[in-house]
């Protein structure tokens, strides 16, 4: 007897890889072979009914997906609560799947959380449709390595020169990590809306109270399925109070994302436009057949990229930082190349990168032993692949788009 387990995803990445599928098939929990006779991928073995939902980590997620890999292979198939996920646990697989088969596996799942947060106009939770790939087409003009070295290059080396004197001048009681949030944050909010700040508004304490904010919409014992049925309710009834209160929480989401795009705005209609992602964008397509949509795709990706750059930045500095703590002896490394290479008399360019592969090895070992993000975005099947009811083949096992 099938019992039907709808909406499937694809999770998590362990090593860094952080990928996750959402398939939107039917399939039995109980079956793990697809109507072409090629099996699912391996996993842990099913409950009936409720399937792996006792197995999935609650917190650390890295580390159990990570168990997994050694036990299963590069995916694991896993079914809970109704949905299917699949996780990719190799950056070769990651790459086969999302990236060579991108149209296939470009969308994403509802996202209960997002929408809680008023976060589903932003490419990270945006379904793969055609707002979507502008978002993702305008965001490629400025984050593509190429035009970064050449436009921002000077703006990330000039904030963090400052920081290094800050902490040099006043090296007692340095704060490092709000510094380096600060840091972090005006480098974004410049490159996204050319200032940190509106008047007394500062641009960086509105990420805080935003992260704050959204942090309190999705703890407490109340799931983000759960608000989803609670926010239907009449205002008299039991529960309603709650769904009134994170229903402000999006509504600020969604003012402030419209404040500060129109902060450039006015910028630019006083005949003083800022060098930034916004001005460009809005310059390029303002004679464009869709302006209007134009301007909506740049305010709401300039707002995912405020609000996703600033802390994961930051994380990632702090995390080197403690890494050169914890093994001295590779911080003596990283000095004798410096010393080598860059002298006394001068600080550091991101011309000397090539010059000095140790340090940028460090760097990048850094980011792999401790991500600023242990886990990736949930990824999907584009609707129109569900559809087709065609299953989908990775090196001898299926990831069905329907039935089972």
């Amino acid at each position: 007897m099938h019992s039907n387990v709808s909406t499937p995803i694809i999770v998590a990445g362990a090593a860094g890889v952080g990928a996750v599928l959402y398939l939107g098939h039917r399939l039995s929990s109980s079956s793990h072979s697809s109507p072409s006779g090629l099996p699912y991928p391996p996993g842990p073995p099913a409950d009936p009914i409720i399937g792996h939902t006792r197995y999935l980590p609650r917190e650390k997620h890295c580390i159990t997906h990570t168990e997994w890999a050694k036990q299963y292979g590069p995916l694991t198939f896993l079914t809970a609560m109704g949905r299917s996920v699949l996780v990719i646990n190799s950056p070769e697989v990651a790459k086969d799947l999302l990236d060579k088969k991108g149209q296939i596996y470009s969308d994403r799942p509802r996202s209960d959380k997002g929408e809680l947060k008023g976060q589903t106009e932003g490419v990270s939770f945006r379904p793969f449709d055609a707002g979507w790939k502008k978002q993702r087409r305008f965001l490629n003009q400025v984050l593509n390595p190429s035009a970064v070295r050449i436009e921002y290059y000077n703006l990330q080396a000039k904030r963090t020169y400052q920081w290094v004197f800050e902490f040099l001048d006043h090296p007692e009681g340095f704060d490092v990590w709000p510094s380096l949030k600060r840091m972090s944050g005006e480098i974004i909010t410049t490159l996204g809306y050319g200032a940190t700040r509106e008047g007394d508004v500062d641009f960086i304490e509105l990420i805080d109270k935003l992260a704050g904010t959204f942090a309190d919409a999705v703890a407490g014992s109340i799931s983000g399925a759960f608000f989803l049925l609670l926010k239907s309710l009449p205002p008299w009834m039991p529960g309603a109070q709650i769904s009134k209160e994170r229903q402000e929480r999006r509504d600020f989401y969604s003012q402030t994302r419209d404040w500060m795009f129109s902060s450039v705005m006015k910028a630019r209609e006083a005949g003083k436009p800022r060098h930034c992602y916004v001005e460009k964008m809005v310059s390029e397509t303002e004679n464009g057949p869709d302006p209007k949509g134009d301007a909506a795709a740049i305010a709401a990706s300039a707002f995912s990229l405020y609000r996703a750059g600033s802390e994961t930045i930051a994380m990632q500095i702090h995390t080197f930082i403690l890494a050169m703590i914890l093994f001295p002896e590779i911080q003596a490394k990283i000095q004798e190349e410096l010393d080598a290479v860059i002298g006394p008399d001068r600080l550091p360019t991101i011309a000397d990168r090539e010059s000095l592969p140790y340090l940028h090895a460090c760097m990048l070992e850094a980011m792999r032993w401790n991500p600023s993000v242990n886990t990736g975005m949930f990824w999907g099947c584009v609707e129109a692949v569900l559809r087709s009811k065609v299953d989908r083949v990775w090196d001898s096992f299926t990831a069905p788009s329907d039935g089972g």
